[in-house]
């Protein structure tokens, strides 16, 4: 009942603009449900992240439109956007796999999985520099710093969080080409989850 009516509140507040107030309750309550669901889709907690932010925009969208007229189950909502956008994540990329729980890659040697980690990171690092210091810092604010589209459109004088969205999309396409161009570290990454 509680969780209900946090929902009519949710919905309301995002009708009303608060939107800050929206996104720490979602973060709070909703987030680790996402982030449990994408690890068992053999993802990583940046996807978990991408794809709950996409998520809670699709919901904002649609309440915005009124499409969402009756109060609904919102964790429910974000879940069943979250599993299929995932899933047409790993489609595009030809990565679909069955998921089921993570794979146990402790019996690996520990040194043997260090030195992948390490190659792997430093060979993602030198990726990442060849997509531009634009693109490098938006990723940056997205991903590490946990910026949400309307915050990195603030910081970097972009006109909207929908432009921002756009770059962002630009830049990991940027990102993914280079991958392609790299298929071991393409598999290293694959290989660890990372």
């Amino acid at each position: 009942m509680l969780e209900m009516e946090t929902d009519d509140k949710i919905v309301k507040a995002i009708q009303s603009g608060e939107n800050q107030w929206v996104l720490n309750t979602l973060y709070v309550r909703t987030l680790p449900k996402i982030k449990t669901l994408i690890y068992k889709m053999k993802g990583s907690e940046d996807d978990a992240l991408d794809i709950f932010q996409e998520s809670v925009i699709i919901l904002f969208r649609q309440i915005k439109l009124n499409k969402i007229s009756e109060v609904i189950n919102l964790d429910g909502f974000i879940y069943r956007v979250s599993k299929n956008l995932y899933l047409n994540k790993l489609r595009q990329a030809n990565r679909f796999v069955e998921y089921t729980d993570r794979m146990d890659t402790s019996e690996e040697p520990e040194v043997e999985t260090h030195m992948f980690m390490k190659e792997s990171e430093s060979e993602l690092m030198s990726l990442f520099n060849k997509i531009g210091d634009k693109c490098r810092e938006l990723l940056k604010a997205l991903i590490f710093e946990e910026l949400n589209y309307e915050e990195v459109a603030l910081k970097f004088g972009f006109a909207s969080g929908e432009v921002v969205k756009t770059q962002k999309y630009r830049c990991k396409k940027k990102l993914e080409i280079l991958l392609e161009e790299n298929p071991s570290l393409f598999q290293n990454l694959n290989r660890f989850a990372l």
